[in-house]
């Protein structure tokens, strides 16, 4: 797994802390500016992989078929690859042509940035998480100890990122490792107009996690928070009645008598 330390000037401009995990903020142009301004590619790198930055730099992606995955996925000086490189050259199509070749985004880690996969999605620019599905990324990609890519657009990226994945065929049903799915993220996360397009996208109206939390009962327990004509409440009402409308009982069973229920046995009582 490659990890670039973000240091001196970059993590300057980027306003971070050297090797500080948190989530990143800069826009991607003013990460672009930082790059091009602090090393220039024979810093970072040795012949070919020099020749394959420049390359990048300008622009030219056909120097990267000649370069085995693993070289082309291998940190250079500082940690530095290609991918990286190629996101602070504001080249796109390089990032396309390194996942092609076998790069995973999801292993390109800069510390303090996270994954390049990660920098994709809290970026405003959906050009890099397109360019990387453009490359072979699965819109159904789960990385190790990592949620589905529709959950992460839901948790890190914009409405426009979910819209993305869903068009290049995702599966708006798959679940995390507890049985979550990226309906359940929405709700969770107070983004009824993200549910709603997933429910008119296919997604489960009965889904529960392993422990009975359904989303039916996330959403009941989030209604009974909002205050009444709130725009919000208005939104969560019109989730309910659009799973109602598909089956949905309401009010939804609690956990406890979902978990009884799975069990055959009766249930103690209401609540998580």
């Amino acid at each position: 797994m490659a990890r670039w330390c973000c240091m001196g000037v970059v993590a300057g401009a980027l306003g971070l802390a050297a090797c500080e995990q948190k989530l990143p903020s800069a826009s991607a142009s003013s990460f672009s500016t930082a790059m091009k301004s602090v090393k220039s590619s024979s810093h970072y790198f040795a012949s070919p992989v020099k020749e394959a930055a420049d390359a990048i730099a300008r622009g030219d992606t056909a120097p990267l078929a000649a370069l085995s995955s693993a070289t082309l996925a291998a940190p250079g000086r500082d940690g530095m690859t290609l991918m990286w490189w190629a996101i602070g050259q504001g080249q796109p199509e390089a990032v396309r042509a390194l996942v092609a070749r076998g790069v995973d985004p999801d292993a390109q880690i800069a510390e303090g940035l996270g994954s390049a996969l990660h920098y994709a999605f809290v970026n405003q620019d959906t050009r890099w998480l397109a360019a990387m599905l453009d490359g072979g990324l699965s819109p159904d990609h789960q990385g190790e100890g990592q949620l589905p890519m529709l959950q992460r657009a839901v948790m890190h990226g914009s409405f426009e990122h979910l819209r993305l994945l869903v068009a290049r065929g995702a599966n708006v049903n798959l679940r995390d490792s507890i049985g979550g799915t990226a309906l359940d993220k929405a709700v969770s996360t107070l983004q009824p107009e993200q549910a709603l397009f997933l429910v008119d996208h296919g997604a489960d109206v009965h889904a529960a996690k392993t422990n009975g939390d359904s989303v039916a009962w996330g959403v009941h327990l989030l209604m009974q928070r909002q205050p009444e004509g709130s725009a919000q409440r208005r939104a969560f009402e019109t989730l309910r009645e659009r799973m109602v409308a598909q089956g949905v009982k309401w009010p939804p069973e609690p956990p406890p008598a979902w978990r009884a229920r799975q069990q055959g046995a009766p249930a103690a009582g209401g609540g998580r």
